[in-house]
């Protein structure tokens, strides 16, 4: 009977029982695979011009079409999705290492090291991101590795203060005292007794981290300040096809769409993974 009690209760916690995140998960593993497997349907590169066909309607050559210097879209959308998870993803890798080990640090020194390292953030957070990017584009270029510098200079600071709060409930839990009085070390404490209690917070921040980056990037190319040419991105594929709205509507569509469903998934995934790791929340 016990069995089959906790059967059942890890059933409805199981994520095929949420809706929304099974839809979030299901539409992010088919924008992975077609962003892989897509350029293997068509025969051209996503740099590869043809002038004779450009702007084409989608038809059996272009499946998505062309732009205006004979592009294949469907393949250079492959290539932008690509980037938009590599970006995505990288940004909120650094960001979990960053903000993780600074918020915990601040929260277990407390007092006035605490105080100068939250002031600190906030110094930091004042400064807008754009200033940041093109500061960095005349150092470095406008490049991949400038857009994910510039976001990890100034995203881990949101995953810096949730774990900050999070690690001032939790060092104050007896576990943590005792750790305390057999010698611990500060490092051990942060790594080994109060970082692993906050996976649930940091995946939760994590999953939602990624899609701003995503639409950071894609909004930063669409103003010229990200990625350049002939590298495809979602961003300069919108920003390319606003000339030709009136007539060559599909040239907006498609990356468009592929950048709403993008963000879609991972939205849909962040708002139900706090359900699947930490139930706690919910029942309270």
């Amino acid at each position: 009977m016990q069995e089959t009690l906790y059967k059942k209760a890890f059933k409805n916690r199981f994520f095929l029982n949420n809706l929304r995140l099974t839809i979030g998960l299901i539409l992010l593993i088919s924008i992975c695979c077609f962003a892989v497997f897509g350029p293997f349907f068509s025969s051209f590169d996503y740099f590869q011009t043809n002038l004779d066909l450009k702007n084409s309607f989608p038809n059996k050559i272009f499946i998505f079409g062309s732009d205006e210097l004979g592009r294949d879209i469907f393949v250079r959308v492959c290539q932008g999705i690509r980037i938009s998870l590599f970006v995505g993803i990288s940004a909120a890798i650094l960001d979990v290492i960053i903000g993780s080990i600074w918020g915990a640090f601040s929260a277990l020194m407390g007092g006035i090291i605490d105080n100068v390292m939250m002031r600190t953030c906030d110094i930091i957070s004042t400064i807008p991101y754009l200033l940041w990017v093109i500061l960095l584009s005349v150092v470095l270029g406008s490049n991949l590795t400038t857009i994910i510098i510039t976001l990890s200079l100034t995203h881990w600071i949101n995953m810096a203060r949730i774990i900050r709060a999070k690690i001032l409930v939790i060092k104050e839990l007896p576990y943590v005292h005792a750790a305390k009085l057999i010698g611990a070390t500060r490092k051990r404490i942060i790594f080994f007794h109060l970082l692993p209690n906050t996976i649930g917070t940091i995946v939760t921040t994590m999953t939602i981290s990624i899609p701003v980056a995503i639409f950071t990037e894609a909004f930063l190319s669409f103003l010229g300040l990200g990625i350049q040419a002939p590298v495809a991105s979602l961003g300069t594929m919108i920003n390319d096809a606003i000339p030709a709205l009136r007539y060559f509507s599909f040239r907006l569509f498609f990356p468009s769409f592929f950048l709403f469903l993008l963000m879609l998934s991972f939205n849909l995934i962040g708002d139900n993974i706090s359900d699947l790791l930490d139930p706690k929340i919910t029942n309270e």
